[in-house]
């Protein structure tokens, strides 16, 4: 009975990865403009024509970076009393003079 259990078991487990690495395995192609158009095989984008391609392995999550306190002041920019505003100074000149009347 314990051989049953455990064949069974085995089985289970030998199946179920075969899932999986079926899953793992298919190929799916999407439109560069249109990334909601999901295909299983190589073609042209229906909405725009252009040449599906292939998807990237989706990436594990990253566990997301601590939020800053509300009271922490946000150090990733200049501080404002530091900062001067560049002059720039650019006459106008123009090659006319409108005093004297052309002849």
């Amino acid at each position: 009975m314990k051989k049953l259990i455990l064949l069974m078991f085995a089985l289970v487990a030998i199946f179920g990865a075969t899932a999986v690495i079926a899953e793992s395995t298919v190929q799916k192609y999407t439109c560069v403009m249109h990334p909601e158009v999901v295909m299983d095989a190589p073609g042209a984008c229906p909405k725009c024509g252009m040449t599906l391609v292939l998807m990237k392995a989706k990436e594990k999550p990253r566990s997301p970076s601590p939020k800053p306190k509300a009271d922490a002041p946000d150090m990733s920019h200049e501080s404002h009393e530091t900062y001067q505003t560049p002059v720039h100074e650019m006459p106008m000149r123009s090659s006319l003079n409108i005093a004297e009347p052309m002849s």
